[in-house]
């Protein structure tokens, strides 16, 4: 190699991240980490790489591609300044009031940069240049900038269709700390997996030092939804209070594909009724697991437009027609109408399924909060936890769960307003788990022995010991109550 031409040095995944999108098949891609581990070389590593091979395919260079960011000063004091590290060799060069960047060679210019930001509408002109690559950075705005929305997926999707110039693929990336886990581009890329699209999570210290990490861990003491973002390496979100379900833990009760719905034969639905309706739908697994497959809410409506919008349409295209329903939910939609007390909520839901069973569950918050609590802490024997929330359809309810169903000092949930939209989707999933598992508080029920226990480890209702984690259907639940499912094949996956 010729000693003119400079060796430049990838970590781990960023290497990942420029493979995957200098090949056709990653059409876009979400870089994240924390601070100081490298976002952007991989934006303009990408860059290169798909300059080389683009020459190499016969396609003219230089390659032409723009970086956006919401304020073009802020490309000058953090992007630009990333490119113009000694690690780089002076390969990057920037010109025309930093509005111009180009990476050459031994003497050849292989890629050409547009630097710009999009205050304002006219600035929004510039996503419509013809270019080969796209590189948007920090599209979601820093916790610490409030006089930023950051950029909207409209831009994202704009810029896009702006890649027109011919090449054997065009690349376009995301390159940002961790957003909050609403914001689009989280959506995107880790909740709904775009087709086309993949995210590459940077492991907190594969570039930033110890000692880098140490100090900003002491800077962001106190802080907890800034040290999940710039340091810890998670997806952050507003700290609203105390969350009610600390014991919910994404890497055990969340999995982002919903996979194949078991073969139950039977589908639970669970409703919060009045102005802001919400539903949890679950399918019990053979193993005694209630999975969650849809969660959600309708501001400002009725329950009727929720299952008219949200609920049929759902249930038509995900369950089996012959499947039986179980209906549960706020039991004040019990009560009839001031003007006419032959209506109700609960017959408004009935109407849609006159087959169904409508099961009358407790309306106290404390037997609420347990029923979730306690399955929320149980292991089956299998090591799968006893609830599982499946897949994008349930992103509401994991919101709710990792700290949007929330408490005040004074130990009261949260339930109006913004920062009490998650506990429409909680209040459905809790009646939900009071319909299937019963009670979890010491009021006579089959549950209350074990209330506060982390795993269900003991024998169940005298059965011999070594008998295995309890089988629901067999313990005075709604299965075993209402249903009189085949105790039989339940048995058979907790004998030894």
């Amino acid at each position: 190699m010729s000693p003119s031409v400079p060796v430049l040095s990838f970590l781990k995944t960023t290497s990942e991240a420029i493979v995957a999108l200098t090949t056709p098949t990653c059409r876009e891609a979400l870089v994240v980490g924390a601070r100081g581990d490298g976002k952007t070389w991989s934006a303009f590593g990408t860059m290169l790489e798909h300059a080389r091979i683009h020459h190499s395919k016969g396609f003219p260079l230089p390659t032409r591609w723009m970086s956006v960011r919401d304020y073009h000063e802020r490309h000058r004091t953090t992007t630009i300044r990333s490119i113009q590290d000694p690690a780089w060799h002076g390969v990057w060069r920037v010109t025309k009031d930093e509005h111009l960047g180009t990476a050459r060679i031994g003497g050849q210019i292989l890629v050409e940069v547009d630097f710009f930001g999009i205050e304002d509408q006219g600035a929004m002109e510039r996503l419509k240049m013809e270019c080969h690559g796209v590189h948007f950075e920090e599209a979601a705005p820093s916790a610490v900038l409030v006089d930023s929305s950051g950029i909207s997926e409209t831009s994202w999707i704009l810029a896009m269709t702006s890649q027109r110039k011919p090449s054997y693929c065009h690349p376009a990336l995301i390159t940002e700390n961790y957003p909050d886990e609403d914001h689009w581009t989280w959506q995107r890329f880790a909740v709904k997996q775009h087709p086309g699209s993949q995210l590459f999570r940077i492991p907190p210290g594969e570039r930033a030092s110890a000692a880098q990490r140490a100090e900003w861990m002491r800077a962001t003491e106190g802080r907890p939804d800034l040290r999940a973002r710039l340091v810890e390496g998670k997806p952050g979100g507003l700290l609203l209070g105390f969350p009610v379900t600390p014991e919910y833990q994404e890497g055990v009760h969340w999995q982002a594909t919903p996979g194949p719905l078991p073969a139950a034969g039977v589908v639970w639905l669970g409703f919060d009724f009045w102005h802001h309706p919400a539903v949890t739908i679950a399918v019990p697994t053979p193993g005694g697991q209630l999975q969650v497959r849809l969660a959600c809410r309708m501001d400002n409506a009725d329950v009727g437009a929720l299952c008219e919008e949200r609920v049929l349409p759902w249930m038509a295209s995900h369950v089996p027609l012959a499947w039986r329903v179980m209906l549960t939910g706020d039991p004040t939609g019990e009560t009839g109408d001031q003007s006419d007390r032959s209506k109700s909520a609960m017959r408004r839901v009935l109407s849609y399924f006159p087959q169904a069973q409508w099961l009358r569950v407790s309306n106290e918050p404390d037997e609420r909060e347990a029923v979730v609590k306690t399955h929320l802490r149980r292991m089956l024997s299998t090591g799968e936890p006893a609830i599982k929330l499946c897949g994008p359809d349930a992103w509401e309810l994991h919101k709710a769960l990792s700290g949007g169903w929330h408490k005040t000092k004074a130990g009261l949930v949260v339930k109006s307003g913004p920062e009490g939209a998650s506990s429409h989707v909680a209040d459905a999933a809790a009646y939900l788990c009071l319909a299937f598992f019963g009670s979890a508080l010491n009021r006579g029920d089959t549950l209350g022995r074990y209330k506060q226990q982390s795993a269900y480890q003991q024998a169940w209702d005298g059965a011999p010991e070594g008998t295995r984690s309890p089988n629901p259907a067999l313990v005075g639940t709604a299965y075993g109550r209402t249903i009189g499912y085949d105790a039989a094949k339940w048995r058979k996956q907790y004998e030894p």
